[in-house]
């Protein structure tokens, strides 16, 4: 009983238990703003806001969606910082276009500085002194007598 009981409390507390439910059920259960932030925040393009009126058919109001848009751009000031720049060069990961424009520099430099603070340390590793090290294939094989 308790197996069954936790399974359905799963299904309709997933996201595509949202999917089926009535417009106004997923208007006032999803935190528009709340949502755009996250959003915002880890640097996902502000299109996802499409993705989440489709969860709720489509029946979204421009309250909601300019609930959306003000959480969003709360996040993308979060997201487009030189910190999370140096992160992504880092990584070597790209940097996704969703920066206003007075925040690219910002990114951008953080971006320069990770990648070359990576290369560095790429370039300490392969520079580093290896003489007495003897590959693991060049050891002879004991024959065992």
């Amino acid at each position: 009983m308790k197996k069954v009981l936790a399974v359905t409390v799963l299904l309709c507390t997933s996201p595509f238990a949202m999917a089926s439910t009535n417009s106004a059920t997923c208007s006032e259960s999803l935190e528009w703003q709340d949502s755009g932030f996250e959003m915002g925040s880890k640097g996902k393009a502000a299109t996802e806001f499409y993705a989440l009126a489709k969860q709720c058919n489509g029946n979204v109001s421009q309250t909601e969606e300019a609930a959306f848009v003000k959480g969003y751009m709360a996040g993308i000031q979060t997201f487009c910082n030189y910190e999370n720049g140096f992160e992504l060069g880092k990584e070597n990961a790209s940097v996704p276009n969703v920066c206003p424009k007075s925040m690219l520099d910002e990114i951008a430099q953080g971006y320069k500085d990770g990648k070359a603070h990576q290369n560095r340390r790429l370039n300490d590793i392969l520079s580093t002194d290896t003489v007495g090290i003897v590959p693991r294939y060049n050891v002879p094989f004991s024959s065992g007598r």
